[in-house]
């Protein structure tokens, strides 16, 4: 988060990336309050670029990871 904040770094997202950074912030082993994890989500969507998908044909080992690499092959 420091490295987005500082601006060194600039999340690309979709709505399902951030629905998988919701799910898997809440998780309770990673025992962060829920008020954290929307003002984590608030600050990647507003520090971040909100992209879309580019379809690949690459394979990804995992399929879950897809969505990922297609939106950072939008910029």
């Amino acid at each position: 988060m420091e490295a987005i904040i500082n601006g060194m770094i600039c999340p690309l997202y979709n709505s399902e990336i951030i629905n998988e950074y919701a799910d898997v912030l809440t998780r309770p082993k990673f025992r962060i309050p829920s008020h954290s994890v929307g003002e984590i989500i608030n600050l990647i969507e507003k520090l971040g670029i909100e992209s879309d998908r580019v379809h690949t044909d690459e394979i990804i080992k995992d399929l879950d990871d897809v969505v990922f690499y297609e939106v950072t092959l939008s910029k």
